[in-house]
């Protein structure tokens, strides 16, 4: 196996700690305008066990309103990005993945504009070759293999870190090495169903293991 090159990092959930924007957004507006059921914050716990399409037939958040509803959210997130926080363990193992010699890069179901505006407030913009998000709803696999053939890219020297179960099965259709951070939206129990190739519990561990 060749040595990792370049480090792909999905945005909310494992750099960013957006869930209680998100869910602010959701009950407060989404939910009522889209006529679907509101999240009850008390069981969030019970939440991240369970596989987002399951949740999505319980919300009432069907495929015809999900395009909707993610356009309308990634606009309010953006009006709002002044709320969004990152993981602050992250901060320094971006720069010390950077000084170590990892290309590091940001793949994102958000928008390109709200990923970027985010890295701009911490600093963070230059560390990263590139950042892409999606302005469609588009599959995470397909994603990556517009990146991989955008960027033109050793799929074998990649390793992206998520945190929910599609960024798994993304990588895997795709054949590039995935980990999973488990501060994230799925819970590490879910995670580790779907067999990521190594699940994080702290930011310290990726480099540990990376480096």
């Amino acid at each position: 196996m060749k040595q990792t090159a370049l480090i792909i990092f999905d945005l909310d959930g494992t750099l960013a700690n957006s869930m209680d924007l998100i869910l602010d957004i959701y009950n407060n507006d989404l939910a009522q305008r889209f006529g679907c059921k509101q999240v009850d914050k008390a069981k969030i716990p019970e939440y991240r066990m369970r596989q987002p399409r399951e949740l999505f037939r319980e919300f009432g958040i069907t495929p015809l309103k999900f395009p909707f509803i993610l356009f309308r959210a990634k606009r309010l997130m953006q009006a709002r990005k002044e709320e969004i926080e990152i993981f602050s363990d992250m901060i320094p193992i971006i720069q010390q993945l950077h000084e170590k010699g990892f290309r590091l890069a940001v793949v994102t179901s958000n928008s390109t504009k709200n990923a970027l505006t985010f890295l701009d407030k911490y600093n963070l913009t230059d560390y990263f070759e590139f950042v892409e998000g999606s302005r469609l709803m588009v599959k995470k696999d397909k994603k990556l293999r517009n990146v991989l053939k955008r960027y033109q890219l050793q799929k074998e020297r990649l390793f992206y870190i998520g945190d929910e179960v599609r960024d798994v099965k993304a990588c895997k259709a795709v054949g590039i090495r995935c980990g999973a951070v488990s501060w994230g939206q799925a819970h590490r129990n879910l995670l580790e169903q779907h067999q990521p190739e190594v699940i994080f519990d702290t930011a310290s561990q990726i480099i540990e293991y990376l480096a």
